[in-house]
């Protein structure tokens, strides 16, 4: 144990530091010691170092004695604090003790500084025992009231002349009687009459007995209630000068006396009872050989009452064969090994009738070897055969249940699994004997919150039976559920549906594959019949007027014109034809992750000029991803297409600001391009913003391919694109792709 003096002195000067250091080491003071010089250690050395005595400087360059003192005294520290100073004026001197300093000394007067010590540890050490023993005295006398005020237990206090001088708050509790009720009162007068003369004599006795607590027990008046039985104690203290008086504790006894005659009672009924409910009793006494029938047991086996029976004869009595066999070895059990015996078996009674009953049978040992043999014998005929007939239903219906083709399990009212057929295993893939007896939702803990946990509540709140398909993730099947609501619980069928679900999510791809060629089949015969239709037939025309050869002079180089013309917007039309057709063959491109800053620095590259001359201003936010698995060429193409419309589409003497952003949201990654420029008016164009050669401002060129462009791309690698735009506020892009690449994310 550490018993060195542990001291923090507050002191910034090292050489003062070390003339108290000596002082207190030429006193053999056997010390550790802390020197701290600001605010911020001293306020740490008090909680960590836990000092025994504080020695503090008054002045510091940042802090100063009255400051050390103030935050000492509001920590409540209950040690000695001495200042140790330069020399001091009176006033200060009083202040500082008035302060909460214990002494104060100076610097050039450090032989005073170890008696110093000593007088305050020793001032501190009574101090600390004086509260000691305050604390210990208000201890006991609260420990004492707390033992008084709060025993079950009544204490009353009376004179010689038997009035009350004192009661404990048990008395009101149990009488209903207050202090001032009972106060100057004689005993006498709440006792029961049939009770006062004895009681008269009992305390007669108790005045020759002084000291000793003789038992007392007496029927005491409870107000508005009668009387109550108590038991409890009397001590004459009559002869101790300091208390003078008797004191009797007691207890309301009511509830055991009541008891009691309730039991006597109970005795007669069940008396009662066993004869209806035929429970007979039995005795085999080892030592003498004989075995004792009580009359119940004697009409269970249809004897006569004369009838005295054996071992042997007893045994006879049991079903030949296997009943006959247990009773024999069990009663073996009993008599060897001292154990009891509960069992239910068939006898035949002597009137040649089959009668179920349940022994029970507990041995007797004397020394270690069994002397007696007793217990009970029931008939128990009618309840084993309903009991038997009901096992008979019950496994008849679960021959049905294990040979349904359905999973099928049982829920009770607390969510427990109560059945569990073999169909269930099988799709479930968990073992009967590892579910029932548990709650359902224990063992499917993840299923709370699915649809599968609030269709199973819903069918116990409301009592309403509920149909629905669940697909379940750990197993990557899915299920045809039925759920059947009872008075005490759920039943729940369910089948496995997997194959027919995943033709139904086949088939709902092949439709939606069917009705996206037949969007780009309509979109092909629109470019077709209006876009590919008109120069073929400039071309046509033009051809069969060369051909009749009435071309006029200079026509002939009019005709060349319109026909390369014509030529030309032929060869447009195909060329748009074969970069749609080659989007859709495209997709078999491999997949890579991309990095987007250096996919957008190199779109980028290609149109610096036009960057330079319309002074395009970019923010570019990628700090919530920056890489992202997809095919690059769609990835670069719509980038390209997207930046440079928002420039092409730019408001007159406005500078381009285009913005672009990455996000994640759950398994969504999303790119959000924005810029200032004209906007689309939504309210008209919004249904055609992505078509084919749709334009919706003729001030700059364009064919209207861009956006139907970047809508193909986008959907061709499973994602989706929104807009917001507003005329002359700008427009902003929304592109949304799941990042992990699945066929059947769609099912989980």
């Amino acid at each position: 144990m550490n018993t060195k003096l542990r001291i923090l002195h507050l002191e910034d000067l090292f050489s003062d530091a070390e003339l108290v250091n000596r002082a207190l080491k030429k006193a053999k003071i056997d010390f550790e010691r802390l020197v701290v010089d600001n605010r911020e250690n001293f306020v740490k050395a008090l909680t960590e170092f836990a000092p025994d005595i504080i020695l503090s400087d008054h002045s510091l360059p940042s802090f100063n004695s009255h400051e050390a003192l103030s935050i000492f005294k509001t920590m409540g520290l209950n040690i000695p604090f001495i200042l140790i100073t330069a020399t001091v004026s009176e006033e200060f001197a009083v202040d500082v003790i008035k302060r909460g300093a214990d002494d104060y000394i100076l610097k050039d007067r450090l032989e005073r500084l170890p008696s110093a010590l000593a007088n305050a540890l020793e001032k501190f050490q009574l101090l600390k025992d004086h509260q000691t023993i305050q604390d210990d005295l208000v201890k006991n006398e609260t420990l004492f009231r707390a033992l008084i005020e709060n025993n079950a237990d009544a204490i009353i206090v009376i004179n010689e002349q038997v009035e009350f001088i004192y009661q404990s708050p048990a008395v009101e509790r149990l009488t209903g009687f207050s202090v001032t009720e009972l106060a100057g009162k004689k005993l006498f007068d709440f006792i029961h009459p049939d009770d006062l003369e004895d009681y008269h004599l009992f305390f007669e006795q108790v005045l020759q007995l002084p000291g000793i607590a003789i038992p007392n027990k007496f029927r005491f008046l409870q107000k508005n209630l009668g009387y109550m039985y108590t038991d409890g104690t009397i001590t004459n203290l009559l002869h101790d000068k300091n208390v003078k008086a008797l004191v009797i504790n007691y207890r309301d006894n009511t509830k055991k006396i009541k008891a009691e005659e309730e039991k006597k009672a109970l005795e007669v009924l069940l008396d009662k009872a066993s004869s209806l409910a035929r429970i007979g009793s039995y005795e085999f006494d080892l030592e003498t050989g004989k075995l004792y029938w009580s009359g119940i047991t004697k009409q269970i086996h249809e004897v006569e009452e004369s009838y005295l029976p054996t071992v042997e004869s007893a045994t006879n009595f049991y079903k030949e064969g296997h009943n006959r066999e247990t009773i024999s070895n069990q009663l073996g059990k009993v008599i060897s090994g001292g154990k009891t015996l509960d069992l239910e078996l068939e006898i035949v009674t002597a009137k040649g009738n089959e009668c179920w009953v349940r022994i029970i049978s507990e041995p007797e040992f004397i020394n270690g070897k069994c002397v007696k043999v007793r217990g009970s014998f029931q008939d128990i005929d009618t309840r084993k055969r309903a009991e038997l007939e009901v096992l008979k239903v019950a496994d008849e219906k679960n021959m049905i249940l294990e040979s349904i083709g359905d999973g099928f399990f049982t829920l009770d009212e607390n969510w427990t699994i109560t059945y569990w057929n073999k169909e269930a295993e099988n799709i479930l893939q968990r073992k009967r004997e590892e579910v029932i007896g548990k709650n359902i939702w224990a063992l499917y803990d993840k299923a709370i919150g699915t649809l599968n946990y609030l269709k199973m509540v819903q069918a116990a709140e409301e009592g309403k039976v509920q149909n629905y398909e669940w697909f379940i993730e750990r197993l990557k099947c899915w299920v045809d559920v039925a759920v059947y609501p009872s008075n005490t619980g759920l039943s729940i069928y369910f089948k496995d549906i997997t194959e027919r679900k995943f033709g139904e999510i086949e088939r709902g791809k092949i439709v939606s594959d069917l009705l996206k060629r037949n969007n780009d089949l309509e979109q092909f015969s629109y470019i077709i019949s209006h876009n590919l239709r008109a120069p073929v037939a400039n071309i046509i025309g033009l051809a069969e007027e060369l051909s009749r050869n009435r071309i006029e002079e200079g026509e002939d180089h009019k005709l060349m014109d319109y026909l390369i013309d014509s030529t030309k917007k032929l060869d447009a039309v195909i060329i748009d034809l074969n970069a749609i057709l080659q989007v859709k063959r495209e997709i078999i491109e491999i997949k890579e992750t991309i990095n987007l800053a250096h996919l957008l620095e190199e779109v980028l590259s290609y149109i610096p000029n036009l960057i330079s001359e319309q002074r395009v201003e970019f923010n570019i936010d990628f700090s919530a991803g920056n890489e992202f698995w997809t095919t690059k060429s769609f990835m670069h193409s719509i980038f390209y297409n997207l930046i440079s419309n928002s420039i092409k589409y730019r408001q007159p003497a406005v500078n381009p600001i285009i913005g672009i952003k990455s996000e994640k949201v759950g398994d969504t990654f999303i790119l959000t391009f924005t810029d200032n420029g004209i906007g689309i008016d939504l309210a008209k164009n919004k249904d055609q913003v992505f078509g084919l050669y749709k334009r919706f401002h003729n001030h700059v060129e364009g064919k209207g391919m861009g956006l139907f462009m970047v809508k193909t791309q986008v959907s061709t690698l499973g994602g989706t694109i929104s807009l917001e735009s507003e005329v002359n506020q700008g427009t902003q892009f929304r592109l949304e792709f799941k990042m992990i690449p699945t066929d059947h994310k769609d099912l989980e």
